[in-house]
């Protein structure tokens, strides 16, 4: 996955729970980082799974 892409799908997920989060936030680049290793792990998601998107992410975040 481009960074581009995962850079995407953090904004496109952050609008989608109407949460606000800094530009210069790190958990940006960390969830971005988070979703491309979910992709090559082959658990991807849809628009609709943002909940176990979110809670992948962030188990990933703290495993890595």
């Amino acid at each position: 996955m481009s960074d581009e892409r995962a850079a995407v799908r953090v904004e496109t997920l952050i609008d989608s729970m109407g949460r606000q989060i800094s530009d210069e936030s790190p958990h940006r680049p960390a969830l971005a980082e988070s979703f491309a290793a979910l992709t090559r792990l082959g658990a991807d998601h849809t628009p609709d799974d943002r909940i176990a998107l979110a809670e992948r992410a962030v188990f990933l975040t703290v495993l890595f």
